[in-house]
């Protein structure tokens, strides 16, 4: 067992579920594109083992935010926050109903 997998088990002995995120970014307009692919990968990763541990974890993909909601590639303007927060919040008050 691989340390999330098992940092996840060992909350879940005690009562905690794990959510798994990645911070939005606006990367196709400021990123070289080997940064974007590694970026894409490392989420497609995320999701895959949240799947795997369904029990103990889950992921909460960024949401579909436009480079507008961006001040930089990396960090969103009010716009974006409110967005974001949003589809977070969402996810936690579904994580809290099970």
């Amino acid at each position: 067992m691989d340390g999330l997998a098992a940092g996840s088990a060992y909350l879940a002995d005690r009562g905690v579920q794990v959510l798994l995120t990645v911070s939005p970014v606006c990367y196709e307009a400021f990123l070289p594109e080997d940064f974007v692919l590694a970026y894409r990968a490392m989420v497609a990763e995320l999701r895959q083992r949240a799947r795997q541990h369904a029990a103990t974890m889950s992921f909460v993909s960024p949401p579909a935010l436009s480079c507008d909601d961006f001040r930089d590639w990396s960090h969103v303007n009010n716009h974006g926050l409110e967005r974001w927060t949003a589809k977070a919040a969402a996810a936690l008050d579904g994580r809290a109903a099970r």
